[in-house]
């Protein structure tokens, strides 16, 4: 199934409530993974920490019209990724691949951690130790964001699809109703008379042709005198 990208693409519409309250916990995703981002990098992970980084600027886009996040996307907007994209939710289906690929590449990382330690907390004296819990805790963060973002998509081609079912019955009335009150079948059978009026005007106006004998009377020529009369 194809949706229209355009003037009425999924994404043209206003979000509604209900969308609007699942993105409200998309935000407090998109804070956390901020605060992971920090963690796995004071823990020695930039790599990680820029990945995380990333995925929580796709989110600041994506909700740039929240409070929380509204003084960030201007900041961000300054920026080279200004131009990548204005925000809103045509940003939703690029943080909700980037979230899933984060979740993705981090519960295997953590999966590596509790086979190696045999637990997610190997230490508590370097900053380093805390590693494996920031990756488990941005790990759920985006998964919990991507699922959030997918019912919002969901809810978005809903709302697509039954806005092009009421636009061509819309398109349908219109055509049908008349100024002075009559419907379209009514004036299709006018439009019928009229044509039926006019084939009976040109077969008359035909028969009334072949009436006209060319040629008939007296002829006459150039420079002739007329006759004298005794």
């Amino acid at each position: 199934m194809t949706l229209p990208l355009g003037p009425h693409s999924i994404y043209s519409a206003p979000p509604t409530e209900e969308m609007l309250s699942k993105l409200v916990y998309v935000k407090w995703c998109v804070l956390l993974t901020y605060l992971c981002a920090i963690g796995r990098f004071v823990a020695d992970e930039p790599f990680g920490a820029l990945n995380d980084l990333f995925g929580a600027c796709f989110g600041t886009f994506l909700l740039k019209e929240d409070p929380a996040l509204a003084h960030c996307f201007r900041c961000l907007q300054e920026t080279a990724l200004g131009a990548m994209s204005d925000g809103g939710l045509s940003c939703l289906l690029p943080y909700l691949l980037l979230a899933t690929l984060n979740c993705a590449f981090g519960l295997l990382r953590v999966y590596t951690f509790a086979t190696k330690y045999g637990t997610l907390l190997p230490c508590s004296e370097r900053p380093v130790c805390y590693l494996p819990a920031w990756v488990l805790l941005s790990s759920l963060s985006q998964f919990v964001a991507s699922c959030l973002c997918w019912k919002v998509y969901k809810l978005l081609q809903l709302q697509t699809l039954e806005y092009l079912r009421v636009e061509p019955a819309r398109g349908h009335s219109t055509e049908d109703a008349r100024p002075d009150g009559h419907h379209g079948h009514h004036g299709h059978h006018g439009h019928r008379h009229a044509r039926n009026g006019r084939r009976s005007s040109r077969r008359e106006s035909r028969e009334g042709a072949h009436l006209i004998q060319p040629f008939q009377g007296t002829p006459h020529q150039l420079g002739d005198a007329p006759a004298s009369t005794a």
